[in-house]
């Protein structure tokens, strides 16, 4: 059970005698069903998160692997002899250039997860003040 489920298991059968006491429509109300998807939603999010931290985010809820973005970069160093750039420029074209280097850099993060909506907000309901 997700958590605004959870919330409007409880919260249901007091709306519901507040409806039947007061005369309102709380059981139907479109501020109360926006906080439950989003509430859902946070639950998920959160679930997620610290799932995969405590489990060194090897596996989901699901039991499948995590999606990763890798990202490899390559640098490789050349030396050549010439007497401009152009002349440079063509030696590396032309395999003259002698390699004396290569350094790479990996950079691994999981696959950002979509973001959740902050919840809808309610109405301010503006009352007159009382009179003495």
């Amino acid at each position: 059970m997700k958590l605004g489920d959870a919330i409007s298991t409880v919260a249901t059968p007091i709306a519901r005698g507040f409806d039947a006491t007061f005369g309102t429509d709380l059981q139907n109300c479109v501020g109360c069903k926006g906080r439950q998807t989003w509430l859902n939603q946070f639950g998920d999010a959160a679930y997620d998160f610290f799932w995969t931290r405590l489990n060194g985010a090897k596996w989901n809820k699901e039991g499948t692997m995590d999606d990763y973005i890798i990202t490899k970069t390559t640098n490789q160093t050349f030396g050549v002899k010439a007497e401009n750039l152009d002349e440079a420029e063509n030696a590396l074209t032309s395999g003259k250039a002698t390699p004396m280097g290569r350094q790479s850099t990996i950079n691994v993060q999981l696959k950002p997860q979509p973001q959740i909506a902050r919840p809808p907000q309610s109405p301010v309901i503006a009352s007159a003040p009382l009179k003495a």
